[in-house]
Formats: C-alpha cells, structure tokens, sequence
C-alpha cells in the first residue's frame, strides 16, 4: 500500500489531537516545527511516550530507538520525517 506524504500526515494529526485533547484543526501547520515539549503545547515526557506508541500503532511501525535519541519526536514535523522514513525502509 503506497502512502502519501499528506496521509502521513493527516493521520499522525490525528493521532496526536487524541493524545492530547485537542482538535485536529487547533494544529495548525505553523506549529508543526514547535517543540512538542515547548511552551505551546507544553506537553510532557510521558505524553511523548503515549504518542509514540499510539503512532506505532496507527501505522503498525517500530520507531527505532536511534530515532528517538536525535529527536525525531521533538515536533510534529520530526514526527512525520520518521514515520516516512521507518515506513520506506519496511
């Protein structure tokens, strides 16, 4: 199954707006590149792990732990450069 950059991107959007509480259109692509952990949405570590997991789910993946160690998840962006890569490498 061929997934689209948008799709990846649609769908880690929602996964992170359940995760989080929010609407998926509270996300707004200016806040993509902002730390997740930043003072914008002020998340913690343990929202980043429910995230990770969640995201592994929805796309059936394995994030590998390299990933994780150069902040792959620190943003919304990051998040879906690795899920991208994780998903054309399987």
């Amino acid at each position: 199954m061929v997934t689209t950059k948008a799709d990846i991107e649609s769908r880690i959007i929602s996964v992170v707006a359940k995760c989080i509480g929010l609407s998926p259109d509270k996300l707004d692509t200016s806040l993509w590149q902002e730390p997740l952990t930043g003072y914008v949405l002020n998340l913690f570590e343990v929202d980043l792990i429910y995230i990770l997991f969640e995201i592994e789910k929805e796309f059936n993946i394995n994030i590998p732990p390299e990933s994780l160690e150069q902040y792959g998840f620190s943003s919304i962006n990051g998040i879906c450069s690795v899920v991208q890569d994780v998903l054309e490498h399987t």
